[in-house]
Formats: structure tokens, sequence, C-alpha cells
């Protein structure tokens, strides 16, 4: 299943609300998409980026495009 805005958006709210319930338990995102939209993708890196606990991503699958950003981005992220 493509990552579009609805999906988006239903990790986003997940992402926030599990971040508030246990601000040191770390997040696990598992992947398995092709990326094909870019503003939800990017909207995800930024919660990723704004929640305090570690998001964990992995890939299940295949991940593409804006999705394979997301992992990359989080090993080459400054801590």
């Amino acid at each position: 299943q493509e990552v579009d805005s609805e999906i988006s958006n239903q990790l986003i709210g997940l992402t926030v609300y599990l971040s508030t319930e246990n601000d040191t338990k770390g997040l696990y995102l598992f992947q398995n998409s092709h990326g094909e939209w870019v503003i939800p993708e990017v909207s995800i890196y930024d919660t990723m980026q704004f929640v305090h606990p570690d998001v964990h991503t992995i890939c299940m699958g295949l991940t593409t495009t804006m999705g394979s950003c997301n992992i990359l981005n989080m090993y080459q992220s400054p801590e």
C-alpha cells in the first residue's frame, strides 16, 4: 500500500500519541512502500524528527524514493 495523505496522517497521529504516552521508549516504523507521494513522506520524516523518543525505521520488502530517504536520513542525522 502506498503512503498517501490519509496513511501519513494516521502514522503521524499514532507517532505523536505514542510519544506522549511514553517519551523514553523508542518507536519502530516498518516500511514496505514505493514512496510515490513526496509530501506525505516528508511529513512522516518531520514527525520522526519532532517527537522525543527515537524512531527506528526498518525496511520490510521494497522501499524506494522517499521511503528510502526516511531510512537513510535516520542514519545520517547528527545526534
